[in-house]
C-alpha cells in the first residue's frame, strides 16, 4: 500500500513539473513574439511625455531644488535620431514602425475637432495649424529632426533639413491643397503631402505616384481660387494597394461638436497674460 501511495505521489509531482514546464514554454513563446524595438520606442515616448509634464510642473515652482540629484535626464535615454539618407520609403517605414504611437496624437486631434471643429470658417486655418503642430510632435517623437514652416509657400514641415512636405487633414470630399487668397489660382502643382482623414493616414508623393503609373493631373482640380485634390485619388490608391497608407481611426462626431471659436480662446489667453503683466 505504501508503495502504491509513493507511486501516485511521484506521478503527481511529475504532472506538476510538466505543467510548470508548459507554463515556462508559454512564457518563452510570449517573449519571442515581443517586438522589443517597438516596445523600446513606446516606452521612450511614454517617458518623454512624463518629462514634458515634469517640466511643466517645475515651471510652476519657484526655487526648486533637485531631490537626491534625480533628474529626468538620468532616467530617459533619448530616442535615436534618424540620420540615414531621407527618402519616401524611409519616412513611411519609420511612421509604419511607430503606428501604435499615433493613438496619443489622434486623441489630441479628436479633442480639437470635438471642441472647435471646422464648421466655422474662422476656425479652419487655426485647426489646420494645430494639426500641423501635432503631426510635427509625432514625427519628432519617432526620430526626425523637424522644422515647422508656418510662413513657407505650400510647405508645412521640413524633415532632416531636406524632406519638405505639406500636412493636410480632410474629413471628406475634395481636399484643398492650397488657396490663392481670393485671386485666380495659377499654381497647379501638388506638393508631396502627409494626408490625414478620419480613417487613414497617407503619404502621397509625386515620385511614388509616378512609380504606380498615376498621372496626378487627372486627380487635381483648379477651383479658380484654390487647387483641389479629387477624392477619387484615395479610392484609386486603395485599389492598386498603394504602399504608403495605413488605417488611422479618428473618432470624430461633427453633430456633437461644441463649435467653440478659436479666436475667443486666443483672446482669453492673451488677456490673462496682459493682466499678469500689469499686476
Amino acid at each position: 500500500m505504501e508503495e502504491l501511495i509513493d507511486n501516485l505521489h511521484n506521478k503527481l509531482i511529475i504532472k506538476e513539473d510538466e505543467k510548470d514546464a508548459e507554463k515556462d514554454a508559454e512564457k518563452d513563446a510570449e517573449k519571442e513574439d515581443i517586438n522589443y524595438e517597438t516596445l523600446y520606442i513606446e516606452k521612450c515616448n511614454e517617458l518623454n511625455n512624463i518629462k514634458k509634464q515634469l517640466e511643466e510642473y517645475k515651471s510652476k515652482i519657484q526655487n526648486i531644488e533637485p531631490i537626491n540629484n534625480l533628474t529626468i535626464e538620468n532616467v530617459i535615454e533619448p530616442i535615436t535620431k534618424i540620420t540615414d539618407k531621407i527618402t519616401d520609403e524611409l519616412v513611411w517605414t519609420t511612421i509604419y514602425k511607430n503606428k501604435n504611437n499615433l493613438d496619443e496624437y489622434n486623441k489630441k486631434i479628436e479633442y480639437l475637432m470635438h471642441e472647435f471643429g471646422t464648421s466655422k470658417q474662422c476656425n479652419r486655418f487655426d485647426i489646420g495649424n494645430c494639426i500641423e503642430l501635432i503631426i510635427n510632435d509625432f514625427l519628432k517623437s519617432i526620430g526626425f529632426d523637424v522644422e515647422h514652416l508656418p510662413n513657407a509657400k505650400r510647405i508645412d514641415l521640413c524633415l532632416n533639413k531636406k524632406y519638405k512636405i505639406s500636412i493636410k487633414y480632410s474629413s471628406g470630399g475634395e481636399i484643398t491643397l492650397h488657396n490663392s487668397n481670393s485671386s485666380a489660382n495659377r499654381d497647379e502643382t501638388m506638393h508631396d503631402l502627409l494626408l490625414l482623414t478620419p480613417d487613414y493616414l497617407y503619404l502621397i508623393t509625386n515620385s511614388e505616384l509616378l512609380k504606380n503609373n498615376i498621372d496626378i493631373k487627372e486627380y487635381i482640380h483648379n477651383a479658380k481660387d484654390s487647387l483641389k485634390l479629387k477624392a477619387k485619388l484615395l479610392t484609386k490608391l486603395k485599389e492598386i494597394n498603394y504602399p504608403y497608407f495605413i488605417e488611422c481611426k479618428l473618432n470624430i462626431d461633427k453633430k456633437n461638436c461644441k463649435n467653440r471659436s478659436c479666436y475667443e480662446v486666443f483672446y482669453e489667453t492673451v488677456m490673462k497674460d496682459y493682466i499678469k503683466l500689469n499686476e
